[in-house]
């Protein structure tokens, strides 16, 4: 296994569908793709001071990232040294991402909110109580579907339940191209500058109330926009 954790934890997640050939090399040629095109990115820092907030506000010095799912590309391209806990999905597609993530070192949970959510979410969150395991979470906030730019009352659970704050994070390119999906996914061209830019840290009380999940999502959303028009100021792919 690839991830970065010691030889009795690698054995808390086992691989759900044994992969075919072809879904083998599959995940071999877009394990090769990621890798080659991480080479050619230049990456610059935004807001160090607010990732350093939300370590200092766990004893352990775990977060929860939060993104959009748009920008997943630049994210994880940036994050390729910092490997974190993160969920993909119980389908065939999802045991491909799975075995990418592994490859770059993250944990990957196993669910979504359409197939096996609730286990991969519950799943998250006794990693993150682990204390063996120091690894962060990074999370889409409005996947795997939809509806775009919408926050799901998910990552507000898992940030009430871990103690974990949540950073909201962008990884947006200088030039890129927008795909046609229900998010507009933005792949970043090959040898560009992706800016990464993070929020302030928001932390969720342990005794929050049902009622209140969507005063927290609305802060996210916030938080996650505010990014945005930051980038569009610098003239990034948005």
């Amino acid at each position: 296994m690839f991830w970065a954790l010691p030889d009795d934890n690698t054995q808390m997640i086992k691989n759900q569908n044994p992969l075919s050939w072809k879904f083998r090399f599959l995940t071999l040629l877009i394990t090769f793709i990621y890798k080659t095109l991480h080479l050619t990115f230049k990456f610059v820092e935004h807001d160090l001071e607010q990732e350093q907030k939300a370590k200092e506000l766990h004893p352990e010095g775990k977060y929860i990232i939060a993104l959009w799912h748009k920008n997943i590309f630049s994210s994880i391209q940036s994050r390729v040294p910092y490997p974190h806990i993160t969920m993909a999905s119980r389908s065939k597609d999802g045991e491909v991402i799975a075995q990418v993530l592994e490859r770059f070192n993250y944990l990957p949970a196993r669910g979504s909110s359409s197939r096996g959510g609730k286990e991969a979410m519950q799943e998250m969150i006794s990693l993150l109580k682990n204390p063996s395991i120091k690894l962060s979470a990074a999370l889409t906030v409005d996947g795997p579907r939809g509806p775009a730019l919408e926050v799901k009352g998910g990552i507000i659970q898992i940030a009430k339940q871990t103690g974990t704050s949540i950073l909201p994070f962008a990884g947006l390119p200088k030039r890129g191209w927008k795909l046609k999906s229900w998010d507009r996914f933005i792949i970043p061209c090959p040898f560009t500058t992706i800016h990464l830019f993070k929020g302030r840290p928001i932390l969720v009380p342990p005794d929050l109330n049902p009622e209140q999940f969507e005063n927290f999502q609305t802060a996210v959303k916030l938080e996650l926009m505010e990014l945005e028009k930051r980038a569009a100021l610098l003239q990034l792919f948005t």
